[in-house]
């Protein structure tokens, strides 16, 4: 993204996690996508930058990019 400072060091982090793909309205419980046991594991990839405050005088990390990366059955 344009809003990246070039000039600092970035770490990407990749990550997964299990996850229930299930998603119900929340009047009636009705499942409106996936199911109760559709069990996933979502990979993701997040960069981190630091980023000097100047009005604090200290150097801060922050989220530069985060995105959905994949996913699979898990089981």
């Amino acid at each position: 993204p344009d809003e990246v400072n070039r000039g600092s060091p970035i770490i990407i982090l990749h990550f997964m996690a299990q996850q229930i793909n299930c998603v119900k309205k929340k009047k009636d419980d009705e499942i409106v996508e996936g199911a109760e046991d559709d069990i996933r594991a979502n990979s993701y990839v997040t960069a981190f930058q630091r980023e000097y405050d100047e009005e604090k005088g200290e150097l801060n990390w922050k989220i530069v990019d985060f995105r959905f990366n994949g996913a699979i059955a898990y089981l």
